[in-house]
């Protein structure tokens, strides 16, 4: 039981860390100062992509740990900390193959 809850925990960081490096990639405002247009937006995305990210979670897939970790080190790369971004990107590569499609452009 202990197991599940820290994979869990794991899981839910993971989430967070794709979100909030995913939201600072794109260039968004703070989300407190979000017109209420613009609120709306955010929520119906997040709305249709739960499932994408509920999905993984249900299964016991590290898929949302690999995705985490790839954003941080693409936010890496694009604040210019290209040794950091790559080695980040690297260990979401060596989770799953799947983060090797960066792999000509870190070349």
């Amino acid at each position: 039981a202990m197991s599940r809850f820290v994979w869990s925990l794991v899981n839910v960081v993971a989430v967070f860390a794709l979100f909030i490096s995913c939201w600072r990639l794109i260039g968004g405002s703070s989300l407190a100062k979000l017109p209420k247009s613009w609120s709306a937006v955010f929520l119906i995305t997040l709305l249709l992509s739960a499932r994408w990210v509920v999905s993984p979670l249900q299964h016991l897939q590290y898929d949302a740990v690999i995705a985490g970790v790839l954003a941080i080190g693409c936010l890496a790369v694009a604040r210019g900390r290209d040794l950091l971004g790559g080695a980040v990107i690297g260990l979401a590569a060596s989770m799953k193959v799947t983060p090797m499609l960066f792999l000509p452009y870190l070349v």
